[in-house]
């Protein structure tokens, strides 16, 4: 058995030399959706599993509605507090999200074209939508955009997947006929 492990690590070993890279290199390179999407699927099973704790954002939510809002509903009566860790990747999230669109500039590059004709004479205008929304408020099309998820759900009632086939409709609409 012991002999059988060591097979494998230098099988291994030789395979990464033959194909002249370590293995730091070969995890950064980028793999394909149908391998990294089910073991990032698998992550939240084996950490029920390993240490019966709950992943994800939802849960999150839950201590947050338990921490803020002191109403006697039997289902916020919990030790929020154990579950702290959550809340701390909740806000990495929000901050490693937030970093890059400040710091990298992020725009989102609608535009909308007209022509103007201005004492007979034809010009040709463009008007980028990121920074007129700018001007007025900084990052405002991101929100809207969030505005417009949250009213889908809350005003229209409509499940996550809906809206999120919404959306995917809207931006394949907008990228066809050149906006996005």
């Amino acid at each position: 058995m012991l002999f059988e492990h060591f097979r494998i690590e230098y099988l291994i070993h030789q395979t990464f030399q033959r194909h002249n890279m370590n293995l730091l290199k070969w995890i950064q390179q980028p793999w394909p959706w149908y391998v990294a999407g089910p073991l990032i699927g698998l992550i939240v099973p084996a950490l029920l599993l390993a240490g019966n704790r709950a992943f994800g954002i939802s849960s999150s939510l839950r201590h947050i509605c338990a921490a803020c809002i002191p109403g006697k509903i039997p289902f916020f009566k919990y030790e929020w507090k154990k579950e702290s860790w959550n809340l701390l990747f909740v806000t990495g999230i929000v901050i490693g999200g937030f970093i890059p669109s400040i710091l990298a500039k992020v725009q989102t590059p609608l535009k909308y074209v007209q022509t103007v004709v201005i004492q007979g004479q034809t010009h040709v205008q463009t008007v980028t939508v990121q920074s007129a929304l700018d001007q007025i408020l900084p990052y405002l099309l991101p929100v809207l955009t969030v505005a417009f998820a949250y009213w889908l759900l809350r005003g229209l009632k409509l499940s996550a997947v809906w809206v999120l086939i919404i959306l995917f409709v809207v931006g394949f609409v907008l990228s066809l006929i050149g906006v996005l």
